[in-house]
C-alpha cells in the first residue's frame, strides 16, 4: 500500500482502485463498491479522549459492533459499522474518528459487500498524524 497525504498534518492509505475527488473541502474516493470520506478537522490542543467522547455524544446510537483504540502515534480512535439501505440494497457503513490534541479526521467508509469490513477496518485504521518518514 501507499501511503498518502491527506492535509499537512494527516496521511492515509486505502489500497489501490479508488479514485479521489475534493467535495467542499473533503476528499471522497469511490471505487466498485467502496467509498471512503475522509474530513480533517484543526483542535485546539486539549484532550483528544475528551473530544472524542464530546463527538461520540452526538451520535444518536453506537452499535455494538465497534473498536475503541490508540494509534501508534497517540492518536485515540473509535469506529463504528452498521448496515443500512441505499435505493433497497443493503450496505456497510463504518463511521470513524481518529483524534489528536491537535487535530482529528472523521471518516466514513461504505462497502457493499459485507466481508470488506476488514478492508474497511484497515482503511480506518490507515489515517495517521504525518510524521517526517510520511
Amino acid at each position: 500500500m501507499v501511503r498518502h497525504r491527506l492535509t499537512a498534518k494527516w496521511t492515509y492509505d486505502v489500497g489501490p482502485g479508488l479514485r479521489g475527488t475534493v467535495v467542499r473541502g473533503h476528499l471522497r474516493l469511490v471505487g466498485r463498491g467502496r467509498t471512503v470520506l475522509l474530513s480533517a478537522f484543526e483542535r485546539d490542543g486539549d484532550d483528544p479522549g475528551t473530544e472524542l467522547q464530546r463527538l461520540l455524544a452526538e451520535v444518536p446510537r453506537i452499535p455494538d459492533d465497534r473498536v475503541d483504540e490508540t494509534g501508534g502515534h497517540g492518536e485515540i480512535r473509535h469506529a463504528h459499522w452498521l448496515q443500512e439501505r441505499d435505493d433497497g440494497r443493503p450496505r456497510w457503513v463504518l463511521h470513524g474518528y481518529t483524534v489528536t490534541a491537535t487535530g482529528m479526521v472523521r471518516s466514513t467508509v461504505t462497502f457493499d459487500d459485507a466481508t470488506d469490513l476488514a478492508w474497511a477496518l484497515d482503511a480506518w485504521r490507515s489515517i495517521e498524524p504525518r510524521t517526517e518518514r510520511a
